[in-house]
């Protein structure tokens, strides 16, 4: 088993199989674009969604750094993330929602920065590109 050095989280919930697989597919090119760390994908899934697991198995089949899991105990987003981190063996936890996308260099870059700055926690500031791009500024609240 190969250690990696972060964990992509996420939990999704009565989502379109072709979206879960745009959105895999997305998160599986954020990690093998990464020059400087490992990575691995941990999607939950609650406990009614089994036969999308069994489709998203199969269609990713072979793919050493996704985990789906399922949380059998129906309690809600939060509930599947905790869950999706106890599996995490990785050194940072990066916490994405569905309707959120990477930049390829965001998790190199946050990483970096954090080890620079000795943190155990970082945010980044929001970019939303909608045929333009609005940036909050680092003092927004």
């Amino acid at each position: 088993m190969v250690k990696r050095d972060y964990s992509i989280i996420t939990s999704c919930y009565k989502e379109d199989l072709n979206f879960l697989k745009e959105y895999i597919y997305h998160l599986i090119y954020i990690i093998k674009s990464s020059k400087l760390y490992k990575g691995e994908i941990i999607l939950i899934l609650e406990s009614e969604e089994f036969k999308i697991k069994e489709k998203l198995d199969h269609e990713f089949y072979g793919s050493e750094n996704l985990k789906i899991l399922i949380n059998k105990y129906n309690k809600g987003f939060a509930s599947c993330l905790n869950y999706g981190i106890s599996f995490s063996e990785s050194d940072y936890i990066v916490r994405i929602d569905p309707d959120d996308r990477f930049s390829d260099k965001k998790i190199d870059y946050q990483i970096l920065k954090m080890q620079e700055n000795f943190s155990d926690i970082s945010y980044t500031n929001i970019c939303i590109n909608n045929k333009k791009t609005i940036k909050y500024p680092k003092n927004y609240k």
